[in-house]
């Protein structure tokens, strides 16, 4: 079933409501029909839609009658095996139920646009509006300087809502710590003074005729905001706090009287839960205010690259596809050129540039009235009415910001974009076990584009953005994360890269993640995963695309006949990181056997591989060709399936295998990172997995650490110098099995470990001058990154030397041995 991503119009006309009635009523005979026909989970499911469908019409004692019946069929069959009613996500009674729930922020309703009394309905009435809601909580600045409430006309006279010649520099952040709002509508003013455009500007109603923000002769007005997935409305009354003095203690421009950002702010504040904000960014401000894209770009982070970053906003600013500002970090000072600038604070990004010369520049503007402290504008009392100047415009080079700065927030233009398409989902865990809250905390759905692709548009660009729905605004546990891997239209295409680089899919508290992918020949669809930690409670979230193709989203692949979950652990022994390390073979590994169908032809098994762990776990699977053996080392030609990147706290993959024995490894990025797992598997076949035993398990185990250095980095043996390579005896009291393993420290490095009968007439505390014959070895030189290992062979009781080598002559490692033996008495040191 498709979600077309359109949020729910208002009541229609009557004449719908009752072809609406109707078709509940229906509902309702259709299930009095199948229960009088015994056949009780069709009766059921048709009483529960029939109750669904009376209570959005409101008919509350019709609703109560069917779901009367509903419960009175389940109560009878307790035991029977009723079959559940199934939700389905995409429906559009199950999406608009998740905007409704939206409403409820910090205790408030906030209702859709298209709901409630508008500000214009009120002038009506002719009386002074006061909210019902009540005055917001002041915050501690504010109460430090005994604000009091007071309707503007009655402080500052004649008033406005904005002049024509307002500009980024008139914005004013007072005693308030929401600088991130200050900049947001800095920027948004700069954006339509350069482009002659007020779709930028939020949207504060009531209206004159020529769509400016007007003056409400009775004090009510409305924000139009972009919130848990829709437009709603915030409704204020014009109230605002002054200080005894009649200075305005909240944002303003430097003309007090111009009413529109202070009531923009009071608005947005209203949604935030009061003055008392305890601080945002600038993009999820201009998300709420606007619906841009929320984009966030560490400047500190390891992903970031300087010269791409600027190529790319510099293009999008000057085509007027984004706005941006910039925030500092919580370093002690940060000083430029003699300016103190504040940490953790919020500056807006007026202007880039690029002279004849190539330099470039950003103009940054604070819109902090003062410099100085918070502190010390509070021993002032009042900020002097008469005394209003425009803030500074700072002007710096791209190389200065970046080290000035820690983050930039850049909020997109949607219209970059010729579809944009909504999907509105829940995470219940609330009304789950603690098995199946895992299932819960991710939502994975497919999106593809509306027609078949026979040709990949030149702007194949997909943007796909997760916003977490906030009912308590000042909840910062719950943790979100979005994956999105590429698929084809049927299935997940065969990944077999093998990726090394940082992890991707990061949790975080914000509430927006934004990936940005593409579509292409071989990848023509996208399984976007939508998770969530940290809670259990239920959460509301919306998954928004936007795309140059118009698209849709899908359920995800049907449920698989076969379903197999097993738990492990990640310890110091078992945690081997990513295959770039030599212990990545120590990594948790799976026989995993696929059998064969009888009586058709050998048919593929479709499977379906997820992994979870801690969100701050990187993880990966891979199916490998490895006969249900162990893996050791992994390249990409032995490589069946993976999923891809590491990945924060989950790791899917999708394939299709022939009837057979593979091997399957999970791990983590980096092998210090321990934690609990879970590794579940759907599929078309009855499979089994059974964990592999690591190497030399049920055997006793001694390491030894060394280096090859100057005269001891002696190579093979097709050198004179063989001998002078560090040597460690092996002392075997009685007959046992030994097997050994060497590995070198320094990537690409080509050796080998033999070992040796000890010479008989050289005493043990001497360095032997040579070798007796050799015992067992690991065969040729081999740079595998989980080094050289020998067979497991037999050892009668005696002393042998071991010796490990590079291949060519001064090469300097360090190494460690491994020594197998099935008797704990085996001994092992370094004798030269």
């Amino acid at each position: 079933m498709k979600a077309s991503g359109s949020r729910p119009s208002s009541t229609g006309p009557s004449s719908a409501n009752k072809a609406a009635e109707r078709d509940a009523a229906a509902l309702y005979a259709k299930g009095a029909q199948a229960e009088l026909c015994k056949r009780y989970d069709a009766a059921f499911r048709a009483y529960v839609d029939a109750g669904a469908a009376f209570l959005r019409l409101g008919l509350r004692a019709e609703a109560g009658k069917a779901l009367g019946r509903a419960e009175k069929i389940k109560a009878a069959r307790q035991g029977m095996g009723l079959a559940p009613v199934v939700r389905d996500p995409l429906s559009e009674d199950e999406q608009r139920l998740v905007l409704k729930r939206g409403a409820n922020v910090n205790g408030l309703r906030v209702p859709l646009w298209e709901e409630g009394e508008g500000a214009s309905d009120a002038l009506e009435s002719g009386m002074a509006y006061t909210d019902p809601d009540g005055l917001l909580k002041l915050s501690p600045e504010q109460e430090r300087l005994s604000t009091v409430w007071h309707r503007p006309g009655d402080v500052l006279g004649q008033i406005t809502l904005q002049s024509e010649n307002i500009s980024p520099e008139d914005v004013v952040q007072r005693v308030v710590e929401d600088c991130s709002l200050c900049g947001s509508l800095a920027v948004c003013l700069g954006y339509n003074a350069r482009h002659r455009a007020k779709a930028m500007l939020p949207s504060l109603f009531p209206c004159t005729t020529n769509g400016q923000p007007g003056v409400s002769p009775v004090g009510k007005y409305d924000l139009k905001v972009w919130f848990n997935g829709a437009h709603r409305r915030v409704t204020i009354d014009d109230q605002l706090p002054f200080d005894p003095n009649g200075s305005p203690m909240c944002l303003s421009t430097v003309r007090p009287s111009e009413l529109w950002p202070s009531l923009v702010e009071k608005a947005y504040l209203k949604l935030m839960g009061g003055y008392d904000f305890p601080g945002s960014n600038s993009s999820i401000d201009i998300h709420t205010l606007s619906g841009w894209i929320p984009d966030h770009i560490e400047i500190r982070g390891p992903s970031f690259q300087r010269e791409h970053t600027w190529l790319k906003i510099y293009q999008s600013f000057q085509a007027g596809e984004t706005v941006l500002t910039a925030g500092t970090g919580h370093r002690p000072s940060i000083s430029w050129r003699n300016i103190e600038l504040l940490t953790a604070h919020s500056y807006a990004i007026f202007d880039l540039r690029e002279d004849g010369g190539g330099e470039r520049y950003l103009t940054i503007i604070d819109s902090l009235k003062s410099r100085q402290t918070i502190d010390h504008a509070l021993a002032r009392l009042t900020l002097e009415k008469d005394a209003e100047r425009p803030v500074e415009k700072v002007e710096m080079t791209w190389d200065d910001f970046c080290n000035m700065f820690d983050s930039i927030y850049v909020s997109w233009d949607p219209s970059m974009f010729a579809h944009t398409v909504h999907f509105h989902g829940m995470w219940r865990p609330s009304r789950l076990s603690d098995a199946d809250k895992e299932d819960s905390s991710q939502q994975v759905f497919r999106l593809k584009p509306d027609q078949a692709i026979t040709k990949i548009p030149p702007q194949s660009d997909v943007w796909i953005l997760l916003t977490r729905h906030r009912n308590d605004t000042r909840k910062v546990s719950d943790y979100i994360s979005l994956h999105v891997e590429e698929t084809s239209d049927s299935m997940k295409a065969n990944t077999t890269h093998l990726a090394s680089d940082r992890p991707a899919g990061t949790y975080t508290n914000s509430p927006h993640v934004l990936v940005k992918t593409s579509l292409s020949e071989a990848s023509t669809a996208f399984l976007v995963t939508a998770l969530c930690d940290g809670t259990d409670e239920d959460v509301g979230f919306t998954l928004t695309a936007y795309s140059s193709l118009s698209m849709h989203w899908e359920s995800a692949i049907e449920k698989l006949p076969f379903d197999l979950k097993i738990n492990g652990s990640f310890t110091s022994r078992t945690s081997g990181g990513n295959h770039t390390l030599p212990s990545y073979m120590t990594n948790p590994q799976y026989h995993l056997k696929i059998p064969d169908t009888r009586g058709g032809p050998r048919s593929k098994a479709r499977l379906l591989l997820t992994m979870r762990a801690a969100k701050e776990l990187a993880l990966n699977v891979a199916i490998v060709w490895g006969h249900g053996k162990r893996v050791f080392d992994l390249v990409s030609n032995d490589v069946a399936a993976t999923s891809g990147a590491y990945s924060y706290g989950r790791a899917h993959t999708e394939v299709e295998l022939l009837p057979g024995d593979y091997t399957v490894v999970v791990s983590t990025f980096d092998a210090s990172q321990q934690g609990p797992f879970s590794l579940r598997i759907e599929s078309s076949h009855d499979v089994r997995l059974q964990p592999i035993p690591q190497e030399g398990a049920g055997m006793f185990v001694k390491t030894v650490r060394g280096q090859w250095s100057g005269s001891t980095a002696g190579g093979s043996a097709k050198f004179n110098s063989y001998t002078s390579n560090p040597f460690f005896e092996l002392h075997v009291p009685s007959a046992s099995e030994i097997m050994v393993r060497l590995q070198s420290m320094a990537k690409s490095t080509f050796i080998n470990v033999s070992v040796f009968f000890a010479p008989t007439s050289t005493p043990s505390s001497s360095l032997p001058r040579h070798l007796d014959k050799l015992l067992v070895s690991s065969g040729p030189y081999a740079d595998a990154v989980s080094g050289a290992v020998t067979q497991l062979a037999p050892a009668p009781a005696g002393r042998y030397i071991i010796v490990p080598s590079t291949y060519d002559v001064g090469v300097e490692a360090e190494f460690r041995i491994v020594v197998y033996s099935s008797k704990t008495s085996v001994d092992v040191m370094h004798v030269g």
